[in-house]
């Protein structure tokens, strides 16, 4: 500071005249050193004040938009964990009454919707947190590298968009890192083909073609566009990855049929329980009537009452979509007698 400055310089000089030689040698090489400051210890003090209160509001105002997107997640999460919570347990309750009480099932709702919503907060804080503190470095390193700062700034927007995949793979949820490689290529083509059909959207509707029906056709030549990229991009990586190595092409393969295996799954189970409920339908409608068809054709028999024997018959070929082709003793009669080929 330049207010402390001939303090520091008179003792070195005197400490230069000292009968010690190192410690003569030493002042001399700090008093060569040695310059005065433009700012004073008071202005240093206020201008480093200055910069712990920009620091200290940049990093509140990191964790309170971190905080807010996390607890936006959240809240988004609880929704769909509730909606999809509640239509499972009332199917389930339709489907299978008398298994659990009311009291049970809202026990098992509030369990399961707890637990995922806990694993799920857990994830989203520690991912928006993380992707805050990037941002917070990537500032750190423009105010330094001024002529990259563009650069930097570029490649803080692309791993702002592909964060989420980076983060899953740094935890873990994604194995390998072509799968990686994969969903981050598919994000950005995406982005990028999106970018494409609004700046297209836009020309078609400078040439004059109405803006519904130019919307229209830009998001169907994306939509069109997206498919075919996703994939070249799993084909080109699958075959990058089986040209170097065969393990890791089958582990890829592997990884690929599990998702599949995953979406399915789901709809398989539903439809199984679904044709369980329809089975189960049919076969109690089944059995009451061929109890009640059995019945009667008993007591008809034991009767000897021919018209109710009859009646009895053909509700039974009417269970099985035919019919007996008389109902008096007369139309069989004329049947018998008759050259046509008597069919049962």
């Amino acid at each position: 500071p330049a207010d402390d400055y001939e303090h520091h310089k008179a003792e070195l000089e005197r400490m230069a005249c000292s009968q010690n030689e190192e410690l003569a040698a030493r002042a001399k090489a700090a008093l060569a050193k040695l310059r005065k400051s433009s700012l004073t210890r008071d202005q240093i003090k206020t201008q480093q004040a200055a910069y712990t209160h920009v620091a200290m509001q940049t990093v509140k105002d990191g964790v309170c938009r971190a905080g807010e997107r996390s607890m936006q997640g959240i809240l988004a999460e609880a929704g769909m964990l509730v909606i999809g919570g509640a239509v499972w347990e009332l199917r389930d309750a339709a489907t299978n009454p008398s298994e659990l009480t009311i009291w049970q099932r809202l026990e098992r709702f509030l369990g399961i919707f707890w637990k995922k919503l806990t694993a799920s907060a857990v994830v989203r804080v520690g991912k928006e947190f993380a992707l805050e503190a990037l941002h917070l470095l990537f500032g750190v390193l423009r105010n330094i590298f001024k002529s990259a700062g563009a650069l930097l700034s570029t490649l803080a927007q692309g791993i702002s968009t592909v964060w989420e995949s980076i983060y899953d793979y740094l935890t873990g949820k994604i194995e390998s890192f072509s799968q990686l490689v994969t969903v981050i290529l598919k994000t950005l083509t995406t982005v990028g083909i999106g970018t494409l059909a609004f700046t297209l959207e836009q020309q078609l509707t400078a040439l004059g073609i109405p803006g519904m029906l130019s919307g229209l056709m830009a998001a169907a030549l994306a939509g069109v566009a997206v498919v075919f990229a996703n994939r070249s991009i799993d084909a080109t990586i699958f075959t990058l990855t089986n040209l170097f190595s065969c393990t890791e092409a089958s582990r890829l393969r592997r990884e690929q049929i599990e998702a599949v295996c995953r979406e399915a799954l789901p709809r398989l189970r539903t439809q199984r329980r679904a044709l369980e409920a329809s089975l189960q339908k049919y076969y109690a409608e089944r059995t009451r009537l061929f109890r009640s068809n059995f019945t009667d054709l008993r007591e008809a028999l034991a009767s000897r009452d021919s018209m109710r024997t009859c009646m009895a018959l053909e509700s039974l070929n009417q269970a099985f979509g035919c019919t007996l082709g008389w109902k008096t003793d007369k139309e069989f009669d004329d049947m018998m007698e008759s050259e046509d080929p008597f069919i049962l």
